[in-house]
C-alpha cells in the first residue's frame, strides 16, 4: 500500500474514529441523561409508593380497628343473645308451670261444676220428690219381695181432709204388697183413729201400738214389727227384710220423697211376719248443707 493510500485510510479512520467518539460521547451523555431521568422517577415512584403505603398502612390499620370493633361488638351481641336466650328458657319454663297450674284450675273448676251440677240436680230431684205425692216404682217393688218369704199386714194412714196424699200412698203400698202384687194377706187397710189428745203426753208403756206407730210416722212412714229389722233387711231373707228393702228402693232410698229418719219399731207381742203399716204426711226432705263435692 502506497503512502498516499495509508493517509486516505487513516484520515478515514480518523474520521471514523471523531463519529464514533462524538457518538459515544452523545452516548455516554444520553445514557447519563436518561440515568438521571430514571433516578428522578424513581425517587418520585418511592415517594408515590410510601405515600400509597402509608395510606395502605393506614387503611389497614382502620380495617383492623374496625374488625377489633366489630369483634367485641360481636362478643358482647353474642353475650346478649346468650343472656337472651337463658331468658327466654326461663321464661318458656314459667310459662309452662303457669299453663300447668292453669291446665289444673280448669280440670278442678270442671270437676267442681260437675260436682256443683250433680248437687244441684240431686237438690231439685229430691225438693221435687218431696213435694211432690210418694209414689212407689212397681216394678222395683216387686223384684224384691220376689221369691221372699209372704207375710201379713196391716195398713193405716193418717186421716187429712185437706190432704189426701197419705191415703193415696197407703193405697198403693196395699195395692203392690196384697193379692193383686206381691201376694201378701192384708188383714186391715183403714185411716187412723180421730186422736183423743196427745199421745205425747203419755207414757210410752201407756200407748197402744197404733199410737207409738203414729208418732213414728211423723217421720213419713212406720213399720211395726216384733222384731227390728235392722240385722236382716239388707239381705232381703225374710218377709221383714224384704218388705223394709222393697219399700227402700222404690221409693228412693233414704231421700224417697216423704219418708225420713227412724221408721220401724219392735213390738214383741205381735206375731212373727206381722207387720203394721202406718202412713204419715209426707216428709219434706231438704238439704240445709251443701257437701263437698
Amino acid at each position: 500500500m502506497t503512502k498516499e493510500a495509508l493517509e486516505t485510510l487513516i484520515g478515514q479512520l480518523e474520521l471514523w474514529a471523531l463519529i464514533f467518539g462524538a457518538i459515544v460521547v452523545i452516548g455516554v451523555a444520553g445514557e447519563s441523561v436518561f440515568g438521571i431521568r430514571i433516578w428522578w422517577n424513581n425517587r418520585k415512584l418511592q415517594e408515590i409508593q410510601r405515600s400509597e403505603n402509608t395510606t395502605l398502612q393506614l387503611k389497614v390499620s382502620q380495617a383492623n380497628d374496625r374488625a377489633t370493633e366489630a369483634t367485641a361488638g360481636n362478643l358482647e351481641l353474642q353475650k346478649s343473645l346468650t343472656a337472651a336466650t337463658a331468658q327466654l328458657r326461663s321464661n318458656d319454663a314459667i310459662l309452662e308451670k303457669e299453663q300447668q297450674k292453669t291446665a289444673v284450675a280448669q280440670k278442678d273448676a270442671a270437676q267442681a261444676q260437675l260436682a256443683l251440677k250433680s248437687y244441684t240436680t240431686m237438690y231439685v230431684n229430691l225438693l221435687a220428690r218431696s213435694l211432690n205425692p210418694r209414689t212407689i216404682d212397681r216394678e222395683i217393688f216387686l223384684k224384691f219381695l220376689s221369691g221372699k218369704p209372704k207375710g201379713t199386714a196391716e195398713i193405716w194412714y193418717e186421716p187429712d181432709a185437706n190432704d189426701q196424699e197419705p191415703e193415696m200412698f197407703a193405697s198403693q203400698i196395699q195395692s203392690l204388697l196384697g193379692p193383686g202384687g206381691a201376694g201378701w194377706k192384708i188383714t186391715q187397710y183403714a185411716s187412723l183413729p180421730v186422736k183423743q189428745g196427745n199421745p205425747l203426753n203419755k207414757k210410752w208403756d201407756q200407748r197402744t201400738i197404733l199410737e207409738e206407730l203414729r208418732i213414728e210416722a211423723s217421720t213419713g212412714l212406720a213399720i211395726g214389727a216384733n222384731k227390728l229389722l235392722d240385722e236382716e233387711w239388707m239381705e232381703g231373707k225374710t218377709a221383714g227384710g224384704a218388705l223394709r228393702k222393697a219399700l227402700w228402693f222404690s221409693t228412693g232410698g233414704w231421700s224417697m220423697a216423704g219418708i225420713d229418719g227412724h221408721w220401724e219399731s219392735a213390738f214383741p207381742r205381735l206375731p212373727d211376719d206381722h207387720f203394721i203399716i202406718v202412713v204419715g204426711h209426707r216428709k219434706i226432705n231438704v238439704p240445709i248443707a251443701q257437701p263437698k263435692p
